[in-house]
């Protein structure tokens, strides 16, 4: 993506800022004040009642989290009743468990792209570069067929099985 001023100014014209079609952050955080400060309830009550930030190394998290979240949906689809383990709205509790399940997943995908960007010889710029790019192929270039032969074993370290719906 090239980067522009969403009002035409050349980039060094006073009062311009190269920021047309970067996420706006503000429409999430600003826009949905009252249900992140509902679901904010809901991250401190897991604290208190497991630990700080514990729900990060739950086993099979991902898998946990959406049937966390079902359940609370099945608990009450519209969403407006509480939780009585909590006193929280149902609704607050799905949206935590949507986000954790989310970031698990993202954090997962991360780490295999990782292993897998080792394994075929991918530099931290090389893998940072792609990322940038959104390119699905950027930055691999061709690998000798030897040198290729030599990192397969790399490989098998990757649960191939997660990698599908990450990618």
């Amino acid at each position: 993506m090239t980067e522009h001023d969403p009002t035409g100014r050349d980039q060094h014209e006073p009062g311009a800022k190269l920021d047309a079609g970067k996420p706006r952050p503000a429409l999430v955080l600003g826009g949905f004040v009252h249900a992140l400060k509902a679901v904010t309830e809901v991250g401190t009550f897991g604290a208190a009642k497991y630990t700080d930030n514990g729900w990060r190394t739950v086993p099979d998290g991902p898998q946990r989290y959406t049937d966390a979240m079902l359940r609370h949906w099945l608990a009450d689809p519209g969403g407006l009743s509480s939780d009585p383990d909590s006193g929280l709205a149902h609704a607050a509790h799905l949206a935590w468990n949507a986000l954790a399940r989310l970031e698990l997943m993202l954090a997962e995908k991360r780490k295999l792209q990782a292993m897998l960007g080792e394994a075929l010889g991918q530099s931290n710029a090389e893998r940072a570069e792609r990322s940038r790019r959104r390119a699905p192929d950027a930055g691999l270039g061709p690998l000798p067929t030897r040198e290729l032969a030599d990192r397969l074993p790399k490989l098998g370290q990757i649960d191939w099985s997660r990698v599908g719906p990450l990618l």
